[in-house]
């Protein structure tokens, strides 16, 4: 039975421990690399039957294998948890009345509700919206539902299905540049009065069947245009990466840092997400931080959080930013 447990468990765990320490650009694999700190799980399990088993065995060799494969078992157990620690013991951060709070939310092709998306602006005093999959009628949706009496400022285009990123703003947006990646990317720079930064707007392509190369290439791009950026930077978007994909430590390396690690948020999942999907009619939790709001070392983050959208499949991330 124990070796039956510890095949089952094992199996699963190194596969993600392999997949991120490799960082593969095949979509199946890029995929399964999301679910990596789901790999305590599993290694857990194992440390307690390897455990259960090291107590009721002799002393010989055979006990010394079993404490071998312990120790072997735990270390991969406590990386993963050190991949894991980020968001929680890093330094949280107070807000102040010099505060901007920055909302990024994926549209699902236009088909989320515009009265949810504007009423969580209204409540987290939204300054400046990034939003993904905006179509012409989601845009006209968001204007009757008062997109344009809280934010005069706008940036980028909608588009058709996923195609279509857009910003809108409080603060004027001058100087906007497009990304050259296929679903509508920019970076218009946000004039906060005494603190201006540039803004990245992004959304790569989703790395499934034959769009893993599109993805690597768009997140590439991503970093090239994060980089010759001077100045303050806040990248905002659905990335379609998790912090154990390679692209966004790519970005932490460039010295951007998460919002939800700047606040010390923990594990702030945002996909998939509320009633669009449903296993057996019941609707399964968020598993990956796909959704992210990212800032250079000007800013910290006070606070992140979530929130679902009514019709899409992502929550949308809400982050209190604060100049250091």
């Amino acid at each position: 039975m124990a070796a039956l447990v510890l095949a089952a468990t094992l199996g699963p765990a190194l596969l993600l421990t392999i997949l991120r320490i490799t960082t593969p650009d095949f979509s199946w694999a890029v995929m399964l690399t999301g679910f990596a700190p789901y790999a305590v799980i599993p290694y857990a399990i194992a440390a307690l039957v390897l455990l259960g088993v090291l107590l009721r065995s002799r002393r010989g060799s055979g006990r010394a294998v079993w404490a071998v494969a312990l120790a072997m078992v735990s270390t991969l157990l406590l990386t993963h948890l050190w991949w894991a620690r980020e968001p929680y013991v890093s330094a949280a951060h107070a807000a102040n009345s010099d505060a901007v709070t920055v909302m990024t939310a994926n549209l699902l092709m236009g088909r989320a509700d515009p009265g949810t998306v504007m009423a969580a602006v209204r409540k987290h005093g939204v300054d400046v919206l990034v939003l993904q999959e905006i179509d012409t009628q989601a845009l006209d949706g968001l204007r009757s539902a008062g997109l344009r009496k809280v934010f005069p400022y706008r940036a980028g285009r909608s588009g058709a299905q996923s195609v279509g990123t857009m910003t809108f703003s409080r603060y004027p947006l001058i100087d906007e540049h497009p990304i050259d990646i296929p679903l509508g990317d920019t970076k218009p720079r946000v004039r906060v009065p005494g603190r201006p930064f540039t803004l990245v707007a992004v959304h790569p392509v989703r790395p499934h069947l034959r769009h893993a190369g599109q993805w690597l290439a768009d997140h590439t791009t991503i970093l090239r245009a994060v980089t010759a950026i001077s100045g303050p930077v806040v990248l905002a978007g659905d990335l379609n990466a998790t912090r154990d994909h390679e692209p966004i430590r790519d970005l932490q390396d460039a010295g951007l840092t998460d919002s939800v690690v700047s606040a010390r948020a923990g594990f702030q999942p945002t996909w998939p997400s509320g009633d669009t999907w449903a296993v057996g009619g019941i609707h399964p939790p968020a598993l990956l931080q796909i959704d992210h709001v990212m800032v250079s070392v000007q800013w910290s983050a006070s606070s992140s959080l979530t929130v679902p959208i009514l019709g899409s499949d992502h929550r949308a991330v809400v982050a209190t930013l604060i100049p250091r």
